[in-house]
């Protein structure tokens, strides 16, 4: 390579990053003026407990203070949802 195509790669190179960081600086996310309301809310009873989180292969978690697990796969609109898989604490038979 000849020293003046050398020259000529830093030089483009160089523009190109200037450009880049002109370009860059334009680019600015706008605030979010509200939240759209939902399309579908549900509603979950107060004695299922607190929502604990997800699982991939069986859906939302609720824990009430007796430590039973409620799983929730398929949410409904303007209902209450059906659990798909209880785990209870204890014996079986109490």
């Amino acid at each position: 390579m000849s020293k003046t195509t050398g020259r000529m790669l830093v030089v483009v190179i160089a523009v190109l990053l200037v450009s880049n960081w002109f370009y860059a600086r334009k680019a600015k996310a706008s605030p979010q003026s509200g939240f759209p309301q939902p399309a579908c809310r549900t509603y979950v009873p107060i004695s299922w407990g607190e929502y604990v989180g997800a699982a991939k292969d069986y859906g939302i978690v609720f824990k009430d203070n007796s430590g039973t697990l409620r799983f929730v796969n398929s949410v409904p609109c303007e209902a209450i949802p059906l659990v798909s898989l209880e785990i209870r604490r204890g014996n079986p038979g109490n």
